[in-house]
């Protein structure tokens, strides 16, 4: 299995956000060019796929997560609006007018 390495990383992640496109010409194109991306590191699509199954690949999405962003409980939904408005400038506007109104909702 040959090793997909950070800088391989880098210019995979772009194309395999590709691949969701529901315009069929840019999924091929993608799937090509990540064909050649593999193949000029010297891997292919079954290392693609061993590295993104790999129980270190697995380890290393994990530390990858930002802490602060996993130290809420998910039940409470005032935490979570209030680490949503810190981090606004994440959200497009009709996100962030929702996240603002959810004081106002009734019974609240």
């Amino acid at each position: 299995m040959a090793e997909i390495g950070p800088n391989i990383a880098a210019k995979l992640k772009p194309l395999l956000l590709l691949l969701s496109s529901n315009q069929g010409g840019e999924v091929v194109a993608a799937a090509a060019a990540i064909g050649r991306a593999l193949k000029s590191a010297g891997a292919d699509w079954h290392d693609l796929a061993a590295n993104l199954t790999s129980p270190s690949s697995a380890k290393t999405r994990q530390r990858e997560q930002p802490r602060e962003e996993t130290q809420h409980d998910a039940n409470d939904w005032y935490a979570m609006r209030n680490f949503c408005l810190a981090h606004e400038s994440r959200l497009r506007p009709r996100e962030r007018e929702f996240v603002s109104s959810l004081l106002t909702w009734r019974g609240i």
